[in-house]
């Protein structure tokens, strides 16, 4: 079969096998790193938009509400009322 003994045949076979063995090796690199990738930017995503939430909230808030919602103490914030 194309002039080519078996050894030279069973050497061939190996370097293919080494070939696609190193691409799907790359391959599979690729896409772990894409999906980390997209992982990261969903977790962004998702902290943009609870951090949108938060700022939402205390914009809403009044000088007093502001007071108690950082300082958790109802007596220092009377000034606010």
């Amino acid at each position: 079969m194309f002039g080519l003994n078996t050894l030279q045949m069973f050497g061939a076979a190996s370097v293919a096998a080494f070939l696609l063995a190193g691409g799907a090796y790359v391959k599979g690199r690729m896409d772990g790193a894409d999906i980390a990738r997209t992982e990261t930017l969903q977790i962004t995503i998702d902290q943009l938009r609870e951090r949108d939430e938060t700022d939402a909230e205390v914009d809403n808030l009044d000088r007093y509400g502001l007071c108690v919602d950082l300082l958790g103490r109802v007596p220092e914030c009377d000034e606010f009322r």
